[in-house]
């Protein structure tokens, strides 16, 4: 890992970090760069054909324990601001019709407006550079239930019930 690349963190506060960035989000105080320095990301999104309510779904759907690091800008008068690193992996259909699980590099930059917070989503694409996370992932079958749960907009983990037994898969030891 970069030696610029910052990981001294705690839970709490990327939880504050990413609760920032989704409020920006959900109040639609966002905006993903799709500028010429940035084809990568307009590439992305055509390729998986993700469109804007798609891409907000994805950046909300972002977990702490989906963090990676956070670094500094090293744009000339930006040095002061603090870039967020997330990747999560979503569930994507390609330009075959194929699904695939993509690992979607997230990087966040947040400004402090006179008017209110507004997050720059600077990265928004597959990730191509070796990453670590912060925080211990879930097992496959814990990040199936949360996608399931996502997905069907529930926020009571009793919904995963058919996915699998938690119980018993905790005392198994999660294998």
């Amino acid at each position: 890992m970069s030696p610029h690349y910052n990981q001294n963190y705690t839970r709490k506060e990327i939880d504050d970090v990413l609760a920032g960035i989704k409020a920006c989000i959900e109040r639609n105080r966002y905006t993903i760069s799709l500028n010429e320095n940035r084809q990568e990301n307009i590439d992305f999104i055509i390729e998986y054909n993700i469109r804007s309510d798609r891409q907000k779904s994805i950046l909300m759907q972002i977990e702490t324990e989906d963090f990676c690091h956070s670094l500094q800008n090293t744009k000339t008068g930006y040095e002061y601001e603090v870039l967020y690193v997330f990747v999560p992996q979503v569930r994507l259909f390609n330009a075959d019709g194929e699904e695939e699980t993509v690992d979607v590099y997230t990087k966040f930059n947040t400004i402090d407006l006179p008017s209110g917070s507004r997050a720059v989503v600077i990265s928004f694409h597959k990730r191509n550079k070796p990453i670590d996370y912060l925080f211990p992932r879930a097992t496959s079958q814990v990040a199936a239930c949360r996608h399931l749960a996502t997905a069907a907009r529930v926020k009571d983990p009793v919904a995963c019930s058919g996915v699998f037994d938690s119980d018993n898969y905790w005392r198994r030891g999660g294998t």
